[in-house]
């Protein structure tokens, strides 16, 4: 089996949390292994805006990070910085997809949902309806 068969969707969810400098999204696990993201692979960030695409890149200018339990690697994806700020807010709820060579981190659906509701009502409200 090649190792682009080993995965072609799985998703997870996060939160965006809030530090003392600015908005951080954290992913670790198996997931990052199966889409190709091991401990020490260099990969390319893009931000949109509504989402954050990671891409297997071996020019990219960031790495995977490790922080071993029990012997075992445990492969880090640490985005903290006022890019990730433009993108979610602080409590986000953060979709993850991860397909192999990529990731993609967007707004939970339902906060997706729950935005576009709030914003007809106050269109609506605007209107007097």
């Amino acid at each position: 089996m090649n190792s682009q068969a080993r995965i072609v969707q799985q998703v997870s969810y996060t939160n965006a949390k809030k530090t003392s400098r600015a908005i951080r999204a954290w992913i670790e696990g198996s997931n990052n292994t199966k889409a190709g993201f091991v401990v020490g692979a260099p990969y390319g960030i893009e931000y949109n805006e509504s989402s954050i695409v990671l891409t297997l890149d071996p020019n990219g200018p960031r790495k995977v990070t490790n922080s071993a339990r029990n012997g075992k690697d445990r492969p880090i994806i640490d985005l903290h910085s006022k890019d990730v700020a433009k993108v979610f807010n602080a409590d986000d709820r953060i979709k993850v997809t991860f397909c192999f060579g990529r990731i993609v981190l967007s707004l939970h659906h339902e906060d997706t949902n729950q935005e576009a509701r709030e914003t007809r009502l106050k269109e609506n409200a605007k209107l007097g309806k």
